[in-house]
C-alpha cells in the first residue's frame, strides 16, 4: 500500500472517505513529543494522535467512559489515561487496564509515511 503524498518522515493516518480508505498526512512526526498527545479533526472525525514508546497511535479522540477527549489526558508507556475519570487504555489494542472502564475505546492504522513507503 502506498503512502498518499506525505513527505518523508510525516505520520499518516487510514481515513474512512466517502470512496475508500486513505492515508492522510498529518504533519511531521518530529512535531510529536515522545510520551505526547494532540487532538486533530479529520473528514469530521475527532482524532487523538499519541506518541508513547516510539511509536505513533491514532484513535477516536472520545474516552468511552466518560464522553472527554483522551488527547488531554496522559500518556505512559504505550497507555492513555483520561483525565476525567482516570481510565486507562492500551495505545495499541484499545483494550482498558482496568476500572472504571471495561469496554476497548475504538482506534484507526497509523504510521510513518517512511514505513509505508517501504
Amino acid at each position: 500500500m502506498g503512502c498518499c503524498t506525505a513527505p518523508v518522515g510525516d505520520a499518516v493516518v487510514l481515513v474512512n472517505s466517502e470512496t475508500a480508505l486513505v492515508w492522510v498526512p498529518v504533519g511531521p512526526q518530529s512535531q510529536l513529543g515522545e510520551e505526547s498527545a494532540v487532538h486533530l479533526d479529520l473528514a469530521g472525525h475527532p482524532i487523538c494522535l499519541a506518541r508513547s514508546r516510539g511509536r505513533i497511535y491514532a484513535l477516536l479522540d472520545v474516552c468511552s467512559h466518560g464522553q472527554v477527549a483522551l488527547s488531554e489526558g496522559e500518556i505512559d508507556d504505550g497507555y492513555v489515561e483520561c483525565w476525567l475519570h482516570g481510565s486507562r487504555f492500551d495505545l495499541a489494542t484499545g483494550r482498558p487496564a482496568g476500572p472504571p472502564r471495561h469496554n476497548p475505546f475504538r482506534f484507526t492504522p497509523s504510521a510513518s509515511s517512511t514505513a509505508l513507503s517501504r
